[in-house]
């Protein structure tokens, strides 16, 4: 082992130390590249109601289905993925909380708290949509005008069990989960002292809602459409048969759940050409945000950021153009820090120049290398004169006693030549038990000057007078 370590250092001691740094160089950059070049894949965690049978987007004009687009331009490949049972379906945040193939999720803002441990394996990629909490009435009823009027009328909603045997807010239901949408609307029924026993709750789940029926209120996260799941009532609001309720207390209710904010939707923004909504709404919403694992790769991170930045960015129905994505709203997780820098200041330097995913590749390889030029290089320039130095401190001592004795070898004392035979051997014992790398070299040539020395000091001190 010990002749092994001693060849590996004249290796770098001798001239040929450059090319042995530049294949270590080599070698660290082609393991590099297998270590950290970025993933292919971003597995994202979706409601079963967004995809078909076959596992497919409905909405292929949604904004996943643009993010996908947006991804596979930059060579990563979308998963959708749900859950196997949607009985048990939980919530988005749950599903990307439990199953570890989930890279990310959107979910609503509920203002919930979660353990340390939680917070620490997510982050945020940033808010990228109000999410408004909406509340309808039939039209031609007494006007619902307070939060507290809500009390002991029919309040319809559609919220999924999320894998509990009862409903949620029917009598005996399981405690709703702090992951839940379902979250957001019991911190409201709480507010406004709502209980399944002095209000009768109808959770219509998984049936579509429709205006038929013994209901006074519908409460619903989005607009309607003829799209999604409240498309049974959007032609009532067409016709006017329902229309939005708007409480004259929502600045306090908003004040009282922090996570909510009130918004305005402009008189006919909805469909200019049918006047609707035929007055402006004032409305309750909370946010969306994009919540991923804390711990996904900075390129991966940054490709999708620059992705939900192009598809959120636009003007909509509830959002100014470039308003989002931002962290400006309170959110339970923590920004993560490469989406804040891009949303600050765009592309990465290297992004500018290179696909993301190759510019990703470099800047890892970089963490790499410039701790070896930095450091490695310096040591591997000095290091061969320093041994220089070792090696001839270790050589020099026997040199001197080596010079003393050819000075001195043509004494005729005897005594004084047997002392001088024993000292000549000390110093030839001395040299043969330096040991060096086996290689030619300087310091190879030394040791072998050294001993060609004794060898010419040794025929002066022996010969015969």
């Amino acid at each position: 082992m010990m002749t092994l370590l001693r060849e590996a250092l004249a290796w770098v001691t001798e001239k040929k130390w450059r090319s042995w740094l530049l294949l270590l160089i080599v070698l660290v950059i082609i393991g590099a590249v297998f270590n950290f070049y970025p993933g292919t894949t971003l597995v994202v965690g979706v409601n079963s109601e967004q995809v078909d049978a076959k596992g497919h987007l409905k909405n292929e004009n949604g904004p996943l289905a643009k993010i996908r687009s947006l991804l596979v331009a930059q060579g990563i490949h979308l998963k959708i993925k749900t859950q196997s049972n949607k009985k048990q379906e939980k919530s988005s945040l749950e599903f990307l909380v439990e199953d570890p193939e989930v890279d990310w999720v959107i979910a609503r803002n509920s203002g919930a708290e979660f353990d340390e441990a939680i917070n620490e394996r997510f982050s945020s990629l940033g808010v990228i949509s109000y999410s408004p909490l909406l509340f309808f009435e039939k039209a031609g009823k007494a006007r619902i005008k307070r939060l507290k009027d809500l009390r002991g009328k029919k309040i319809i909603f559609r919220a999924a069990p999320e894998g509990n045997e009862k409903p949620a807010f029917t009598t005996d239901a399981a405690k709703v989960s702090p992951y839940s949408n379902n979250y957001i609307i019991q911190n409201f029924f709480d507010l406004a002292g709502i209980t399944p026993e002095n209000t009768k709750l109808i959770n219509v789940w998984p049936d579509e809602i429709t205006e038929k029926g013994d209901w006074d209120v519908y409460i619903t996260f989005g607009f309607p459409s003829d799209t999604n799941f409240s498309k049974g009532i959007y032609p009532a609001l067409l016709s006017g048969k329902i229309d939005f309720l708007q409480f004259d207390d929502l600045d306090a209710v908003a004040k009282k759940l922090s996570y909510l904010s009130v918004q305005k939707l402009p008189a006919s923004a909805m469909l200019p050409a049918q006047a609707i909504p035929n007055t402006d709404v004032r409305y309750l919403s909370t946010t969306s945000s994009v919540l991923a694992k804390a711990n996904l790769d900075r390129t991966l991170v940054t490709i999708l950021a620059e992705a939900l930045d192009k598809v959120f960015s636009p003007a909509n129905l509830t959002r100014a153009k470039d308003e989002f994505p931002n962290f400006r709203s309170a959110e339970t997780f923590k920004p993560n820090p490469v989406a804040e820098e891009f949303y600050k200041s765009g592309r990465p330097l290297l992004g500018k120049y290179f696909p993301l995913v190759i510019a990703g590749l470099i800047g890892n390889l970089l963490v790499v290398l410039i701790p070896i030029i930095t450091v490695v290089w310096p040591i591997a320039h000095f290091f061969p004169s320093i041994y220089r130095i070792y090696v001839r401190r270790k050589v020099t001592p026997w040199y001197k006693k080596l010079e003393f004795i050819e000075r001195n070898c043509d004494v005729e004392s005897e005594d004084l030549r047997n002392d001088l035979k024993r000292q000549l051997h000390e110093v030839e014992k001395g040299l043969l038990a330096i040991k060096l790398p086996l290689m030619y070299g300087t310091y190879v040539q030394d040791l072998f000057n050294a001993k060609s020395h004794v060898e010419l000091v040794k025929s002066k001190l022996y010969r015969t007078y």
